[in-house]
């Protein structure tokens, strides 16, 4: 779709580095020009759009955002519309519960780019290993929803827990409640997690390891914890869904507008705050 100088590309093949164009690509830029990259992720239904890139080069991952964050008030917090069920895991999650005391290891998909991008399957499955190795039974892997029905890789997954006598399950979230920590590779349920309250650790680069929010460890299973602002976790969330996403089922004019304030803007973070994420679901619920 081309509107306005402005092009929204899903494989950016058919665009070419024309100047004039500010073009928005699903994923990775392969572009010279002016650009932002979008992607879907974090809670259900939220969408964002970055103008510096994703996963590891995120806008909030810059020095300069920690004090965009901290000093930007939300008209309603995170934590409220979460009490009102207005904000959701990325994926459904089994009904089964599961109390944990230990340490919660949140397993993804395999091929996911998440895990690309910061290495490999090959690489995270390593993680996966040397985290069952090193924590033993206090470790709980919780299986990742989407890999339920693959026979192969249940069973990679299942082995290595087996193997160091770790738990492994397809669980509610609910699970971290009373957990130590929780433990991920490169995973954006690092957002239900702190959300929850948790202290999160991680393993790999992509988004949240220079937030703030995380502890990154550089490919390191951790033997120190070291917690994080808790003020400014809360902080973080309400900037989530008021500054950084939209909802996926905004109106294709209002998609249109965020994208030509992205294209005219040199902001780090430049959504306006009524075509967030944030005055969608409250605005279902005002009209």
């Amino acid at each position: 779709m081309a509107e306005f100088g402005i092009t929204i590309s899903k494989t950016g093949s058919e665009v070419r580095n024309n100047p004039e164009n500010f073009v928005i690509s699903w994923g990775d830029s392969v572009h010279q020009t002016r650009c932002a990259m979008i992607e879907t992720g974090f809670f259900w239904d939220g969408i964002h759009i970055d103008s510096m890139g994703l996963y590891e080069k995120a806008s909030f991952n810059f020095p300069m955002a920690r004090g965009i964050i901290e000093s930007y008030d939300a008209k309603v917090s995170f934590s409220e519309m979460q009490k009102r069920g207005l904000t959701m895991s990325k994926f459904r999650q089994s009904h089964e519960k599961v109390e944990w005391d230990g340490i919660v290891i949140t397993a993804q998909h395999p091929g996911d780019r998440s895990i690309w991008k910061a290495g490999s399957t090959g690489d995270y499955h390593k993680f996966l290993d040397e985290a069952c190795s090193y924590y033993k039974g206090k470790a709980f892997i919780k299986l990742h929803p989407v890999v339920m029905g693959n026979a192969s890789e249940l069973e990679i997954v299942r082995g290595i827990a087996n193997k160091h006598g770790s738990q492994c399950g397809h669980v509610d979230i609910s699970i971290v409640d009373k957990a130590e920590f929780v433990l991920v590779y490169n995973s954006t349920f690092v957002v239900d997690a702190i959300a929850a309250g948790k202290h999160v650790v991680q393993y790999a680069p992509g988004y949240f390891w220079q937030s703030g929010v995380t502890q990154y460890t550089g490919r390191l299973i951790p033997s120190r914890i070291q917690e994080c602002d808790k003020s400014y976790k809360s902080k973080f969330l309400d900037f989530l869904v008021w500054k950084y996403c939209f909802h996926k089922m905004t109106n294709l004019g209002k998609i249109a507008d965020i994208v030509k304030v992205f294209a005219s803007s040199k902001e780090l973070f430049p959504l306006p705050d009524e075509l967030s994420f944030a005055s969608f679901v409250l605005g279902r619920i005002l009209n």
